[in-house]
């Protein structure tokens, strides 16, 4: 594959491309190109000047092959290829094609020594079918040259005479000339939920290829042989079906047959916002293709943010109880951790500390989860002690809602470098007082009180501080205080 061919497309892309305005993109969007199936990284990207595309003239000159000159005291560019000679002028919109003149949409300019010439202009003289995705600003092109001296086909063989039927008739029957392609999956049903949504196919090796894209937010599910089924294709309009979300940050899900050959169907999620995307490990056997669907930033600024601290445990219900001598209860580690941590939070302007408990009392786990809805709160974090075996190490920090990942991530991290404690990851469990909180919220296990070297770790008002400073830190750069 010649590069030259490579701009040449390029060049051709140029002249039909709407306006940047139709396709909601930014003043310079990234375009991708995909020449005859291969997607093409080239060294110098294309640039929009007033909707036009312009590029140095080195790209001319090293991708076509061509011959550059330059004529200081006319301003003149001349391009010779072949049999095709242009000469194009700095800052006038007229130029001439083996001296016939011709006008141009952008004059070429010239910008601290480099000289841009419009790609529009160029892209006239050739021909190469396309196709543009808007979805991924995507130029898919064919360039491949007809053959100038193709092999003759032979004159079909004389057919032998048919013998008619009983009706009289001696049409043969008609026999497709290729067969199906019976390795596609079939995309069967697209749904959402409230936090998720799901591809449903007819096979378990269907794995998407997943694109994030702005301006505007939209998530793209490319499934690779595949094809719509029937009851999906019954609400195709012209190339395109749309179905209704129930998720709240997707506006609209849009489908369609993007490609024949090879069959790949795209599911487009319109979203409301900037999102981002997990797929959901499927069970062995599963044909589902599952995904959660969050959000990454805590929504707009406020003057003043609410955060709920939750105390685990409390009063009859110890918790975990540790095994170093004194035999402490998780329940107090929980509270002394709360009181530091909110002593801090609340020397903040814009933080206000709500406590599931102060003291040495007891609340359903269902009050907790209605308090802290109740009072609209932006965060929740409830605080634990672990407890497994005697050998057992490590901080984890668990979530549930997709909302809540992000946020988990950042207090985990915090977490993490506060304690010194081994890594055990960001895990999403039901645990009922993160499942049931609207807002983003996380449950952090700090430590293991059944390991006694981690334990007596716990009990240190030293260790208790690092680690409320720590948290502080990182509830103000998820909520992005300064």
């Amino acid at each position: 594959m010649k590069l030259w061919k490579v701009l040449l497309s390029v060049c051709l892309f140029s002249l039909l491309l709407p306006t940047l305005s139709a396709l909601g993109a930014t003043a310079n969007p990234t375009i991708h190109l995909v020449l005859n199936g291969v997607e093409l990284k080239p060294l110098v990207q294309p640039r929009f000047v007033n909707d036009y595309t312009i590029v140095p003239i080195r790209v001319i000159s090293e991708g076509l092959g061509a011959k550059i000159g330059f004529d200081q005291k006319q301003q003149k560019v001349t391009i010779t290829k072949d049999k095709t000679k242009i000469e194009l002028f700095i800052n006038k919109k007229e130029a001439l094609v083996n001296g016939e003149k011709k006008q141009l949409d952008l004059t070429p300019v010239l910008e601290k020594d480099t000289t841009l010439v419009p790609l529009r202009f160029v892209g006239e003289q050739f021909n190469v079918k396309f196709r543009y995705d808007p979805d991924t600003t995507t130029v898919l092109m064919d360039s491949k040259e007809e053959d100038k001296n193709p092999t003759p086909t032979p004159p079909p063989k004389p057919e032998k005479p048919t013998k008619p039927d009983e009706n009289g008739s001696t049409d043969k029957e008609t026999k497709p000339d290729k067969k199906p392609d019976t390795n596609n999956l079939t995309v069967s049903q697209i749904e959402t939920t409230e936090t998720s949504f799901a591809i449903k196919t007819d096979s378990d090796q269907s794995k998407p290829k997943v694109m994030e894209l702005q301006n505007p937010h939209r998530l793209v599910f490319d499934i690779e042989n595949a094809v719509l089924g029937k009851e999906l294709l019954t609400k195709v309009e012209k190339t395109e079906g749309k179905i209704d979300s129930k998720h709240p940050l997707i506006s609209q899900i849009r489908y369609s047959q993007f490609s024949n050959d090879p069959a790949t169907v795209r599911v487009t999620l319109d979203l409301t916002a900037t999102a981002k995307y997990r797929l959901i490990p499927s069970v062995k056997g599963s044909t589902e293709i599952r995904a959660e669907i969050y959000t990454t930033t805590i929504g707009e600024k406020k003057d003043k943010y609410i955060i709920v601290l939750d105390a685990g445990h409390g009063a009859h219900d110890p918790g975990a109880s540790a095994t170093s001598a004194n035999g402490r209860t998780e329940k107090e580690f929980t509270l002394a951790m709360v009181k530091k941590l909110g002593a801090l939070l609340e020397k903040e302007a814009k933080l206000q500390v709500l406590y599931t408990r102060s003291d040495d009392t007891f609340v359903e786990l269902d009050d907790r989860v209605s308090f802290a809805n109740n009072y609209g709160a932006d965060l929740f974090l409830s605080i634990h002690g672990n407890s497994f075996t005697s050998k057992s190490r490590g901080t984890e920090t668990y979530y549930y809602n997709p909302n809540s990942l992000d946020f988990a991530s950042v207090i985990h991290q915090y977490a993490v470098d506060a304690t010194g404690f081994i890594d055990r990851k960001v895990q999403k469990s039901g645990f009922r007082v993160i499942k049931g909180t609207t807002m983003p919220a996380a449950l952090l296990e700090v430590g293991f009180l059944s390991n006694k070297e981690e334990a007596d770790m716990m009990y240190q008002e030293v260790f208790q501080n690092k680690l409320a400073n720590s948290l502080v830190k990182g509830i103000k750069e998820y909520l992005n205080l300064k």
